[in-house]
């Protein structure tokens, strides 16, 4: 695992320890040291770093205060707490893990777990950005998905088709889903109702759903064109797009003619 250069902020009171630490990580890492917790909140306060070593046995703060005091100001700072004492290690682990420390090593420690632990924390972080990243991009594809759906259903109703009245109410129970309605005048005051149900939910639905609105609106308008109304057409359009993609994707369709004059319904 390659490990990138990062900000590390080592908290100490013992200068010799410092300096080994410090030279330690230095030919990859840019490494700043202070020897009291209150100057290691300040220069998080002023500067960014990617993860912090912290001696719990410190004057004033200590290293669970500066724990606490890193994750309120820069929770995406590491924090790798560090005890020169034997004593209460259990307990101090137990308070390490409630102050959400990254790892609890004990004094003396080797290079290779100091350089190790560097690099995991980096590499956490890592993907915790991949994460946040596909996040984000997924949150923006729902989005721009809920309005492609929207954008299918017919607007401005209620509105009165002729002699006809027409009324709709919609309420996706996921972001996008399935869901299609639509409403086509006819002449001679007639309407075409749809009414479609793609089974799941999500991005791959609401696609699909606006495949089967472009195939219905080609069926029923060959039918127009050849001044006749015919549902199959329409049914049968649908069928052949959809012929292509998953035979288990399910589909229900109602399609209807209301014809006023007649007072008939068609479907």
């Amino acid at each position: 695992m390659k490990t990138r250069s990062a900000r590390v902020l080592i908290v100490d009171d013992d200068p010799a320890m410092l300096r080994t630490v410090e030279r330690i990580l230095s030919p990859r890492h840019e490494v700043r040291g202070c020897s009291s917790g209150e100057e290691a909140i300040e220069m998080i306060r002023r500067e960014p770093f990617d993860v912090a070593i912290v001696d719990v046995r410190m004057p004033g703060l200590d290293g669970f205060d500066v724990t606490r005091a890193i994750r309120a100001l820069r929770p995406s700072i590491e924090v790798v707490l560090v005890t020169g004492s034997g004593t209460d290690l259990d307990e101090k682990m137990v308070r390490a893990i409630e102050e959400r420390a990254f790892y609890f090593i004990t004094k003396p420690f080797s290079k290779a777990v100091l350089t190790s632990l560097v690099s995991w924390c980096l590499e956490m972080q890592r993907l915790a950005e991949e994460r946040d990243d596909l996040i984000r991009r997924l949150t923006e594809d729902l989005e721009r998905a809920r309005r492609f759906q929207g954008a299918l259903l017919p607007q401005g109703l209620p509105r009165t088709y002729g002699s006809v009245r027409v009324a709709s109410a919609w309420a996706s129970c996921e972001t996008v889903g399935g869901d299609l309605y639509n409403v086509m005048p006819l002449p001679g005051d007639r309407l075409v109702l749809m009414v479609a149900d793609v089974a799941g939910h999500g991005v791959a639905a609401a696609l699909l759903v606006g495949m089967v609105k472009t195939a219905v609106e080609r069926g029923l308008n060959d039918c127009i064109a050849a001044d006749r109304i015919d549902l199959a057409p329409a049914a049968h359009a649908v069928l052949e797009t959809l012929a292509p993609l998953n035979k288990n994707r399910v589909l229900t369709l109602f399609l209807a003619v209301v014809d006023a004059p007649g007072r008939t319904l068609h479907y």
